[in-house]
This record gives structure tokens, sequence and C-alpha cells, in this order.
């Protein structure tokens, strides 16, 4: 009977998602949301978040964290041999992280900067970012997309090879 009941929870679950998902592709949540991908980036990002959400991972190198509201919420972060990483608190805002395979998650108003290689990230929301490839090959610097209007799964173009700034966001309609 319990395995019958979950089926249907979770059935219904979803003709309600499926009910109330709005046509066509994903979209930014708030008017004036933009999107950034990095797509096996090797070098540095850096973000500086207004509002909304980073999920990334990399094959090596470093993230710092720099907490601009002051609220000390941490990201959630796992990697290395342990499946954890340890931050190293440089002040009250600032954090450093650094591990191999590392996954991480935040949000908010944060600035985080990632030096590393193979760097795979999506955020969804505002701010800004400024990308640049270390690599001295540029076939190997890695690709990112900042097309809001396709919420970036088009447009993609190779990493910058001296620092350039982005906006992530799109324009508010008047």
């Amino acid at each position: 009977m319990r395995p019958l009941l979950c089926a249907a929870v979770i059935l219904a679950t979803g003709v309600v998602v499926g009910i109330a998902a709005p046509g066509g592709s994903a979209r930014p949540a708030l008017a004036g949301d933009g999107c950034l991908v990095v797509s096996q980036g090797f070098g540095k990002v850096t973000i500086n978040l207004k509002r909304g959400v980073v999920f990334g991972r990399f094959s090596s190198g470093t993230l710092t964290v720099n907490d601009l509201d002051g609220d000390a919420k941490q990201p959630t972060i796992n990697g290395g041999l342990t499946g954890s990483v340890a931050g190293v608190k440089i002040s009250d805002h600032l954090t450093q992280y650094s591990a191999d395979s590392m996954r991480f998650r935040t949000s908010g108003p944060e600035k985080l900067t990632i030096n590393a290689t193979f760097i795979d990230l999506s955020v969804a929301g505002r701010g800004s970012a400024t990308l640049w490839s270390t690599s001295f090959e540029p076939d190997f610097s890695g690709t990112f997309s900042v097309d809001a209007s396709s919420f970036c799964t088009d447009n993609f173009q190779q990493m910058p090879a001296l620092p350039k700034r982005f906006p992530i966001s799109t324009p508010l309609s008047p």
C-alpha cells in the first residue's frame, strides 16, 4: 500500500508541475536577471553577484568568497578526497577554499573569485563577471556565454586572453 501511495504522490506532483510550468525554455525568475555559463574554463573568473545563485565545479584551484552583506552564510562546498573542504578565513567576510575536484553552490550578494583549471560554472541572477584565460594555448582556454536572450544556451565564445568585464543581467522593460 505504501509504495502505491508514494507513486501516486510523485505522479500528482509531476502533473501539477507540468500544468504550472510555462511553455518554452527556461527564463530568468526576476526582471533584469541574466546568466553566465563557463565551460571547461582555464583561468580566472570573478563574479560580483548582487542577487542570484551560482553552481560550479573545477578540477584544481582556489575559490575565494567575499560575503558582501555580512550574513555569515557559508557556501556549500564539496571536493577533494574527503568530500568536505575547509576554508581559510582571511578576514571577517573573506574565506578562501582550495581543493582538487571542488564543487560549490552559493547565493546572495557575494563576490567570488575562482582561479582554477577546467571551470564549469552556471550563474543566474544579477551582477557582473570578469573573465580571463591563463592558458598559453587559446584552444584550451574554455568557452563562456552571457547571452541572456537564450538564457546562456547559445553564443558561446572563447575565454578572453585579457581581463574583460561582462554584465550578468537583462535590460529591464520600460
